[in-house]
């Protein structure tokens, strides 16, 4: 784990973490309340048939960088995925290849839920939740070749709404806008972002992006989407009220995930293959700085606020 100063752009701080197996795709939609950020590990290690494919969520403290809990989720094969707490305070997480989402109370460590959910023959690919204008809180997940959009209510754990995408588009990744207004869906089959209805999940429009749209983050004001890729070195910057493309920055190599800073008014883009992240100013959308990382290949970013 690698600490940047938003300031200086140096890297200020390296540590690593205990008992660490191999990240799960966190992104900065991670629950964090400022002072410790809650992460997945999964064990890949097929030497070890005990423990191999053993699922676990880490609360990372922000400050010692150590590990403050450890939560065993059970076995999963493919990858874990966490988003936002819930109103109830709640962290639900998806189990992408176990088909499940657990709900883990971040007070007590404990796990209070565990759902089996609908995939339609896919996975329970990423994780968001929010609460939309009609006052229901909703758990989103995409299934991928499942080629479907799920929203489960989150007090009971039963699907409210799923709607079906045409074979080929792929919807594997999911955030809420910070209107509560809009979900968005990256779609890897066919390199492009749907926007549904945060309530109906009626597609309001899908666009083309790069080469595996991967994440999308949101500028403070709400008025431009970030999506990052995995397949392709480029940022597209989509005007998040009329779902245009602004402009696409071509930054190197799987520019996967970026955070946006509040305070500096920039953004930071993980280049995943070239041990570096690349810091673009919102607005003008030039490349301002490189922040080289040494050896170490970014796998997810997160922005302490």
């Amino acid at each position: 784990m690698s600490v940047i100063d938003p300031a200086s752009r140096k890297v200020v701080r390296t540590a690593e973490i205990p008992q660490f197996t191999s990240w799960s795709p966190n992104d900065d939609n991670n629950y964090s309340d400022g002072k410790v950020l809650w992460l997945a590990l999964r064990n890949p290690d097929q030497n070890d048939p005990v423990h191999v494919n053993d699922a676990d969520i880490i609360s990372l403290d922000l400050d010692s960088l150590t590990v403050t809990k450890r939560i065993p989720i059970g076995k999963e094969k493919l990858n874990v995925f966490i988003g936002k707490l819930s109103k109830s305070g709640t962290l639900f997480v998806s189990k992408m290849g176990a088909g499940q989402v657990v709900g883990i109370d971040p007070k007590t460590a404990q796990i209070v839920s565990t759902w089996d959910v609908p995939v339609n023959g896919g996975v329970a690919c990423d994780a968001d939740v929010d609460t939309a204008s009609d006052g229901i809180e909703r758990f989103y997940y995409p299934t991928r070749e499942g080629n479907t959009l799920t929203a489960l209510d989150t007090k009971t754990g039963q699907p409210l709404k799923t709607v079906p995408f045409d074979p080929g588009i792929t919807p594997w990744m999911v955030t809420t806008a910070p209107d509560r207004k809009t979900v968005w869906v990256m779609e890897d089959g066919s390199d492009t972002n749907s926007v549904l209805d945060l309530v109906t999940l009626a597609v309001l429009k899908r666009f083309p992006t790069g080469k595996g749209p991967y994440a999308a983050s949101f500028s403070p004001d709400g008025k431009y989407a970030l999506i990052g890729h995995r397949r392709e070195g480029v940022l597209a910057i989509i005007d998040a009220h009329t779902f245009t493309e602004v402009q696409r920055l071509n930054l190197g190599t799987f520019s996967r995930q970026s955070v946006v800073d509040s305070a500096s008014k920039f953004a930071y883009v993980m280049l995943t293959q070239e041990h570096a992240v690349v810091v673009v100013e919102l607005g003008t959308w030039k490349i301002v700085d490189r922040i080289e990382l040494g050896s170490a290949n970014p796998e997810s970013i997160h922005i302490r606020r």
